[in-house]
């Protein structure tokens, strides 16, 4: 399901947005999942071709990665 054979698709997290997601305090850290989880099935439900929802799910995507990235991190 998963495999790389074949990705076309870059999937590495921008470095701003990394940065970003180091700056949420711990306190609202659940919140921030919560939110990104919602704007990524949001935007793509909604998404038609040709506007911009699809960029914004991937952006929202990119954001929950580096965040659940870093709380993974400060738990070792």
């Amino acid at each position: 399901m998963f495999s790389r054979r074949g990705a076309r698709n870059d999937l590495r997290v921008p470095d701003a947005i990394v940065r970003r997601a180091r700056q949420v305090s711990p306190g609202s850290r659940h919140l921030w999942v919560d939110q990104t989880l919602y704007l990524v099935g949001s935007n793509v439900t909604h998404h038609k071709p040709g506007d911009p929802l699809l960029d914004e799910a991937i952006q929202s995507a990119q954001a929950l990665l580096a965040l659940l990235c870093f709380m993974k991190e400060q738990e070792s």
